[in-house]
């Protein structure tokens, strides 16, 4: 049983090389699932990413989907005060 827990601070101050890769892929293949899947619908689209403190998707979506609102939850202090950081508008 593994009991180590992430330290959140450690990864959202240092991400992995490797993350802009694998982030990229992901974030294509969510906006397709989300463009196939999300209701048609002639209000605007609300989204809201859990565990999304310092997202490196809400600059994508925001820009490709154009949602009205685009909130995230997350309960680390460090990843959500980069979140607030971000030029979204």
């Amino acid at each position: 049983m593994m009991t180590e827990k992430t330290d959140w601070d450690a990864y959202y101050s240092r991400p992995y090389a490797t993350a802009s890769v694998t982030r990229r892929i992901t974030a294509a293949k969510l906006l397709g699932l989300i463009r196939e899947y999300a209701p048609k619908q002639d209000r605007p689209l609300r989204m809201v990413e859990f565990g999304g403190a310092n997202s490196c998707f809400c600059e994508e979506f925001i820009a490709e989907l154009k949602p009205e609102v685009y909130d995230v939850v997350d309960n680390n202090e460090l990843g959500l005060n980069a979140f607030r950081q971000k030029n979204l508008s």
